[in-house]
């Protein structure tokens, strides 16, 4: 634990409510700007301290203020009593009065009262000054009775131990004779000496008490310098009321404990490491932040009662490990639970850097002289492995079996790059250009090529300007054969171009194009085919449909006829032939029946004589009788898709449609679209039945799926089937439409 201020005065110096004080007053400038920010609503607080405000507890009461609060902004108002340079009832009206006065218009939200007498100021005169105000206060428990305080005060009363602290050092120092008191000679010295008069009374059957109190500074260090040996000394405090310095500008503690010659034992935990050897202190860090905490609750509306802060914890032993090994004190002497501060690291760790500084200066001096001593072997060995590095790469470079070479760009007085000069090459450049290798050192591209300007000038331009690496294909006119370049830079205005030769690829290319071609031809050729057939078949289909309907349907109605009069004309026919000619005219009617659909299936005479439109509306409707299933249809432009040349192909789809959906789909309403305009006819056909997925359509066995596609691509259209099991299936198709009027083999869409 670090001290909080090494130059400050004994404890109490200024008291232990000076330092409260000057702690919550100095909190708006500690807090940070950001924290601010976060507050709402702004709170004031009246710090009232018994004494002045020199005291070093501002991280501690900080951290409990920083640690409660989160709602509010805080205005701070600081009153220093001064207590112990006036005293008296006089000063304390005057101090009433200005009270009044000053705060008759800004009633704070809350009062913190630091030390006794400020406690029982408030105490006393709060309803009159700050009526209905809380109050949050700390006081020492031993400089003033208990008493009972008004029902709005909350906080907590600081114990001290002087004969803990006293037993402590004795245990440590068995041979003590002597025991020195020090204390200053202002008010709460003066009470600080009558606890101890009391509480050490029983010592002094057996130690010599010496009391250095009530005494100056100087009189009091002139008087240190003269105990005798085997002493052991409690400090108690010592205010500067009156403090006239030995040495100007340093603390009376530091004077007293450089001037002493005896152990130093303390109250406070504030005095620990100062000279102080330690003792059973009071943690003025634990204190303030419980204050912290408490001022916090109460300014939230906490109801705390009144034993909600408590005392314990906040003695603790303390001793500094410098003071330990400066008297002889062992660690293991020392109470169970105490905190051995300031303890001084090995030397080993406590001058880790140095150590490890000159250690890697050592450990360089000698890897430099090492390397020094193997630096001529080690550059020969290198330069071997240079060589030999530089001859395998040649080698490699040379039987690379594609062209690379290296050259330097000639510019004319423009700058402009005209020629290349080829400055190394490998052997496969050499039989590419069928020249030896010896001419291709050193010679001019353009000059072995025979050429008067090189190709791709501004490639080589835009690789020289920019440095970026340039890809490119070229053809060597003396052979006939592609390669594929790609040149880079390198340095000193060396460039480097690899040439692979991919004139395999490019025949294979063209092998590959006028394949693709062929077969295009071919798919054209076998999808003419196809529309001439399905044409042949529709024809077919059509003069079938008539020759059912016409002939073999008149043959059917004559035979019905002949029947009816053999029935009627039979004078007394008999039962069991009247029940047969019965049961022949039925099957006549039903054979009747299958005729007109069978006729109706393979050309619908509605497509023919009233069109498309009346033609969907018949199958829709005969569908919705068969299967009792609501088929709607909505023909938009209408107009425009009557008689068109790919009425059929129209016709059929919907037909293959709804053989699908009465098989399959299982669906409660179907809806049939047809759109046609700006030369389209554009149709979808929706049902809501159990939906068909990717598999399904693309299974061998969805012939009827894959007919309403060709269909619709030999007409020069396209159609797609998507589907989601459970949601239904979607049939949309778009042909384009034909003035013709009727299939025909010319037609070139259908």
């Amino acid at each position: 634990m670090r001290m909080k201020s090494p130059g400050d005065a004994c404890l109490p110096r200024l008291g232990v409510w000076g330092a409260l004080a000057a702690v919550l007053l100095l909190l708006p400038m500690i807090c940070s700007p950001g924290h601010a920010l976060e507050k709402h609503e702004t709170k004031s607080i009246l710090i009232l301290n018994s004494y002045d405000t020199d005291l070093p507890l501002i991280r501690a009461i900080t951290s409990g203020i920083r640690s409660a609060n989160g709602m509010w902004n805080i205005n701070y108002f600081t009153e220093s009593m001064d207590i112990c340079r006036f005293p008296g009832e006089e000063h304390l009206q005057a101090l009433e009065t200005l009270y009044r006065r000053k705060y008759r218009s800004e009633k704070p939200d809350l009062i913190i009262a630091v030390g006794n007498h400020a406690v029982n100021f408030l105490a006393q005169r709060s309803d009159a000054l700050f009526s209905g105000v809380p109050v949050a206060y700390a006081e020492l428990a031993d400089s003033e009775p208990q008493r009972k305080l008004p029902p709005s005060f909350r906080g907590f009363r600081m114990p001290t131990d002087i004969r803990g602290t006293v037993d402590t050092a004795l245990r440590l120092h068995p041979g003590t004779k002597h025991i020195a008191v020090v204390s200053g000679r202002l008010a709460l010295d003066r009470l600080f000496e009558a606890q101890a008069r009391r509480e050490l009374a029983e010592y002094a059957e057996k130690f010599d008490i010496i009391w250095v109190t009530n005494l100056s500074a100087f009189d009091s260090l002139e008087k240190i310098d003269r105990l005798p040996d085997k002493t052991i000394i409690l400090f108690l405090s010592f205010l500067k009321g009156d403090f006239r310095p030995v040495e100007p500008g340093k603390p009376f503690v530091s004077q007293l404990s450089s001037r002493a010659h005896a152990p130093l034992y303390t109250l406070w935990s504030t005095q620990v490491g100062k000279g102080m050897v330690g003792g059973h202190v009071l943690d003025f860090e634990e204190a303030g932040i419980r204050l912290g905490r408490t001022a916090v609750s109460i300014l939230g509306g906490a109801q705390l009662p009144p034993a909600a802060v408590g005392e314990e914890g906040l003695l603790q032993y303390r001793f500094d490990w410098r003071e330990l090994r400066r008297w002889g004190i062992a660690e293991s002497n020392l109470p169970s639970s105490s905190s051995v501060e300031f303890r001084k690291p090995p030397i080993w760790i406590e001058y880790r850097d140095d150590v490890l500084i000159i250690l890697i200066i050592f450990a360089l001096q000698a890897l430099f002289i090492v390397a020094l001593l193997i630096n001529g072997k080690s550059l020969r060995r290198t330069q071997a492995a240079l060589e030999a590095s530089e001859q395998r790469f040649s080698s490699f470079f040379r039987n690379l079996p594609i062209g690379c070479i290296i050259v330097r760009f000639v510019h004319d007085a423009d700058g402009a790059i005209v020629d290349m000069e080829i400055q190394d090459a490998n052997f496969a450049v050499s039989v590419a250009l069928n020249r030896p290798f010896s001419e291709l050192i050193g010679a001019r591209v353009c000059t072995l090529l025979d050429v008067a300007t090189l190709r791709h000038l501004d490639i080589y331009q835009r690789l020289v300007e920019t440095g970026q690496p340039q890809a490119f294909e070229t053809i060597f006119a003396q052979t006939g054969h592609w390669f594929f370049c790609s040149a880079s830079a390198l340095r000193d205005d060396l460039y480097s171009i690899v040439a692979i030769d991919i004139s395999e690829l490019k025949r294979a290319e063209q092998l590959r194009r006028e394949s693709e071609e062929r077969l295009q031809d071919a798919l054209e050729t076998a999808n003419r085919i196809s529309r001439y057939m399905e044409t042949v078949r529709e024809k077919e289909r059509k003069y079938i449909a008539r020759e059912i309907h016409d002939e073999l349907g008149q043959a059917l109605t004559a035979l019905k006829i002949d029947l009816y009069r053999l029935k009627h004309q039979s004078r007394e026919p008999e039962k069991k032939f009247t029940a047969t000619i019965d049961q022949m005219s039925a099957l006549v009617s039903s054979i009747i029946r299958d005729v007109q659909r069978i006729s109706a299936e393979l050309r619908p005479r509605l497509l023919d004589d009233l069109g498309l439109i009346a033609a969907i509306e018949w199958l829709s409707q005969e569908f919705s009788e068969r299967m009792n299933v609501p088929c709607t249809f909505d023909a938009r432009h209408a107009e425009s898709c009557t008689g068109t040349a790919c009425a059929t192909a129209i016709f059929r789809i919907v037909q293959e449609s709804l053989t699908n959906i009465c098989r399959h789909a299982q669906a409660s309403h179907v809806a049939i679209t047809l759109d046609c305009g700006d030369g389209k006819a554009f149709l979808e056909i929706v049902d809501d039945g159990i939906g068909v997925s990717r598999d399904h359509l693309s299974s061998e066995e969805s012939l009827g799926l894959l007919g309403i596609m060709e269909r619709a691509y030999m007409c020069g259209g396209k159609a797609d089937i998507f589907g989601e099991p459970g949601k239904g299936t979607t049939v949309t198709a778009v042909i384009p439409c034909s003035a013709n009027g009727a299939y025909s083999h010319e037609d070139t869409h259908c």
